[in-house]
């Protein structure tokens, strides 16, 4: 009774699990979110550098012109090492559509000087200008095409005392860091040898007052699709065709950005 026997056999189980989600086996791809000591999260990200390189010449003030593509928590400027006179009466941060100062502060800045400024809220989407201020100074600059940007903010030019410039003025570099308050990620392995069915998934996270929530995904007809999810700690993922591979996505979502919710582990479990 061969038929028989074999239903009589238990079936034998599999997982892969991402603890540190450094694992060699796991690949997580994602915009906002990052790996963080051991998790998933959304956190602060040094921005990329906006770089300055040609010198032009003012007074009185001179800065850049951005527009957040993530909300900027902080920002990291370098003053021109070409510039030949100091920046004395500190900086300013305005919200240009209702010319609201946001952040100022005393400060002198020389060539080649750094300085960061930190408790920012700057918005997406909303334009900002970042200043030094002297009644003498010397400001350096370029000129810009009209699509400038990085990832993290959209250089929409300069500013001077008379306004607006096409020209960024004062700095030669500009570094942002950002917290977006949502992101996803995909959590994934490569396709298990000898699936018999998929199982279930399990996974750990701190939510800090704030959302985690994780999607089962199979990949068919060459191409992801949801299958489950929101699911809970535990949930099936027999739906999907043992024949198709299955990654997860995580989404994280806050509404205060000094909450940190995480992902901490996840896991996938087959039978054999």
């Amino acid at each position: 009774m061969p038929g028989k026997i074999a239903a009589e056999v238990p079936a034998f189980a599999d997982k892969d699990v991402a603890r540190t989600f450094a694992e060699s086996e796991v690949t997580v791809s994602s915009g906002a979110i990052g790996a963080s000591d051991e998790s998933l999260s959304l956190g602060n990200s040094g921005g990329t550098t906006f770089a300055n390189e040609s010198n032009i010449s003012g007074r009185t003030k001179a800065g850049i012109r951005i527009i957040p593509n993530y909300r900027i928590t902080a920002l990291n400027l370098t003053r021109h090492e070409s510039a030949n006179a100091d920046f004395r009466d500190g900086y300013e941060v305005q919200r240009l559509s209702d010319d609201t100062t946001v952040d100022s502060g005393s400060l002198t800045v020389s060539p080649g000087d750094t300085f960061e400024i930190t408790g920012l809220d700057l918005s997406p989407g909303t334009e900002y200008s970042v200043y030094l201020r002297d009644s003498d100074g010397v400001y350096t600059g370029k000129d810009l095409d009209a699509a400038t940007s990085v990832p993290e903010f959209d250089v929409t030019g300069g500013i001077n005392q008379y306004g607006n410039t096409p020209d960024v003025l004062a700095f030669s570099e500009v570094i942002a860091t950002v917290a977006p308050n949502s992101g996803s990620a995909y959590v994934e392995w490569p396709a298990p040898n000898d699936v018999f069915g998929w199982d279930v998934a399990t996974f750990t996270a701190s939510p800090d007052g704030e959302s985690v929530e994780v999607y089962v995904e199979e990949y068919r007809d060459g191409e992801w699709t949801e299958i489950a999810g929101p699911i809970d700690r535990g949930g099936s993922i027999k739906a999907a065709d043992p024949d198709n591979n299955v990654r997860f996505r995580v989404d994280l979502e806050r509404s205060d950005g000094s909450n940190d919710p995480t992902l901490d582990s996840i896991a996938r479990r087959w039978k054999l």
